[in-house]
């Protein structure tokens, strides 16, 4: 059995389906982009976490990501804009 890879704008595309139920191309095609504009840095973080605690205690999610985790990333005050829309 052979699997192939998905680069993150294929992989948002296919998340973006599977998680919602479309209203047409161009909400599912947003939905995606939205995604693929997510931090690179964050999503594989946030995959780190899950793999390492994935099902147990929100206790044991919290404290490792205090002990474990990176910290902020290196796009930290460009997303802080983005979100507060200060980068505008």
């Amino acid at each position: 059995m052979s699997a192939t890879g998905l680069d993150r704008e294929n992989l948002a595309y296919a998340f973006a389906m599977s998680t919602c139920p479309p209203n047409g191309h161009q909400d599912l095609s947003n939905r995606a982009q939205k995604i693929v504009a997510n931090s690179g840095f964050s999503d594989a973080t946030n995959n780190r976490l899950m793999e390492a605690t994935d099902g147990g205690p929100l206790d044991a999610g919290l404290q490792w990501e205090v002990m474990e985790s990176e910290g902020h990333g290196p796009d930290m005050h460009q997303r802080i804009a983005a979100f507060t829309g200060k980068d505008k």
